[in-house]
């Protein structure tokens, strides 16, 4: 078993390596590829640190390793919310979050010294920091796979790229079924046989991910190699696209559509007598938008703006403009404003 296991997580690590290859060569520049960047260098990293029993890693190395395996846990919570969050901004709560990670993990660096120098003292090396660091770990981790799975599944109605709209399910519960994995392996009642196995199969579990992503990455078709040009979109299907395109800016626009409060994005499908999926389609394509609160907010705020920049409607509460242009309380209002404006609806007003 030991020598499968091993055979598995070396495989894991090069896969791994290939991978970070391949999104270097791609896209080196978005915050998504850094990220995945991350994973899997954390990734490699952890096949490398569990197969200690069969390697003799120097000191040096080990520690290192040690450093990038204990916030692989973070780092995936930074890859998630990047792949699924547009637009995304860690502010002090998430800073505050990866730093206290961070220090959970000391202990175990603690521990790692204990184990590889002589001088420590028995009572160091039992010390119960050691247990309380596993205890915050385990619910650490916990929180963050249930964090990650709550946002992915929250944006599911919002978002406008079908391709990533269709994989938010199956996402969260390979999530929340890799962490019970992990809460069974790591239960005191597991028979070792048992949890030999379990890893075994966590192991195999993480190559066929990687070589899944590898096989996403790295698929070439027959038209490239021999060199020819992706098809052009018929005629007639430009025109339909432009004439639905058309039919929303004047629902927007004209009919100023955006001021309904809780308009959704079946609203609006009901309204052209378009499919959900291909309105997705058609306002991710052919007007940039990733969701669709950042569709209706673009033209909620500009409305918005016009309203605040008018002498005439000075004496009109910002909470009574925020409610006419759509929004059904100031503080959503505040925020997509300052988003989009980097200032406040009442800064922009003075300046105004």
């Amino acid at each position: 078993m030991l020598f499968f296991d091993s055979l598995i997580r070396f495989s894991s690590c090069g896969v791994a390596l290939v991978l970070v290859l391949l999104l270097l060569r791609d896209s080196r520049s978005s915050t998504q590829t850094r990220s995945a960047v991350a994973l899997c260098i954390a990734v490699a990293a952890s096949m490398v640190w569990q197969s200690q029993s069969i390697l003799s890693i120097p000191f040096v190395l080990g520690l290192l390793t040690l450093l990038i395996v204990i916030n692989l846990n973070i780092i995936f919570w930074f890859f998630c919310r990047s792949l699924f969050e547009d637009g995304l901004k860690f502010g002090g709560w998430d800073g505050a979050a990866t730093f206290l990670w961070f220090i959970s993990g000391i202990p175990l660096i603690f521990s790692y010294l204990i184990d590889h120098h002589s001088f420590f003292t028995e009572e160091q090396r039992n010390h119960a920091l050691m247990g309380y660091a596993d205890v915050f770990r385990n619910i650490g981790g916990s929180s963050i796979v249930l964090h990650v799975s709550w946002v992915i599944w929250r944006g599911r109605t919002q978002d406008l790229v079908e391709p990533r709209r269709k994989i938010r399910g199956g996402f969260v519960l390979l999530a929340n079924l890799w962490l019970l994995f992990i809460i069974i392996s790591e239960s005191s009642l597991v028979d070792p046989f048992f949890n030999e196995i379990l890893n075994f199969v966590e192991a195999l579990g993480i190559l066929v991910l990687m070589l899944w992503a590898v096989w996403w990455l790295a698929s070439v078709s027959e038209d490239a190699l021999l060199f020819v040009a992706k098809p052009t979109m018929p005629k007639n299907i430009d025109l339909l696209r432009e004439n639905y395109h058309q039919q929303i800016l004047a629902l927007m626009e004209g009919d100023n559509l955006f001021q309904k409060q809780g308009l959704t994005i079946v609203d609006l499908a009901e309204r052209l007598g378009l499919p959900q999926h291909q309105l997705r389609v058609l306002i991710n394509q052919t007007m940039g938008y990733r969701n669709f609160n950042a569709f209706l907010n673009h033209y909620r705020i500009n409305s918005a703006k016009r309203l605040l920049a008018d002498p005439a409607r000075v004496q009109s509460s910002i909470l009574s403009i925020a409610m006419e242009v759509g929004y059904a309380s100031l503080a959503p209002f505040n925020r997509a404003f300052q988003a989009q404006e980097q200032c406040t609806p009442r800064e922009f007003r003075k300046s105004h």
